[in-house]
């Protein structure tokens, strides 16, 4: 059977099991908010929209955005690095998903400035092993042997 006759069998497709987390918010340096969120998998797509979006932002910041050197346009240049963390941020948007409506992003285009602003380094490192635990979970074809080995003897125990 074919990937498209096997999409098309709605009866025989589970449905996605989003993962909740909860974190705080920043907003300037006066108040902080606790919010909720559901991550749901996120595509290879998706994963290339988050690049392309992460260059298109920072394009529009003074770094790095085209200029004028020596009367000719000049588009300097974005570090890997910087590059990489604007990815982060974008994928994260992707993923993370209203509680109450998953087909709504938690995290809308007018929010971004304040979401990129509103978290910390630390929170996007484990947002990151958060949403890494939950695809594990869910897709148990990316376990490693030992893992697989673990989580059978872990059942059988119950």
């Amino acid at each position: 059977m074919k990937l498209g006759e096997i999409l098309s069998q709605e009866d025989q497709g589970r449905p996605l099991v989003g993962h909740e987390v909860e974190f705080w918010i920043k907003k300037g340096n006066e108040r902080r908010f606790r919010v909720k969120a559901k991550m749901y998998p996120l595509g290879e797509a998706d994963r290339q929209q988050a690049r392309r979006d992460a260059v298109k932002f920072l394009r529009t910041l003074p770094d790095y955005k085209e200029t004028e050197r020596d009367g000719a346009p000049y588009l300097p240049p974005i570090p890997e690095m910087v590059r990489y963390e604007e990815e982060e941020y974008k994928r994260l948007c992707l993923i993370l998903h209203d509680v109450d409506d998953p087909s709504a992003k938690f995290v809308l285009n007018a929010d971004y400035s304040a979401f990129r602003s509103g978290v910390t380094v630390e929170q996007v490192n484990w947002l990151g092993r958060e949403y890494d635990k939950y695809i594990a979970s869910e897709y148990p074809e990316l376990l490693s042997e030992k893992q697989r080995g673990e989580l059978e003897s872990e059942a059988l125990s119950k």
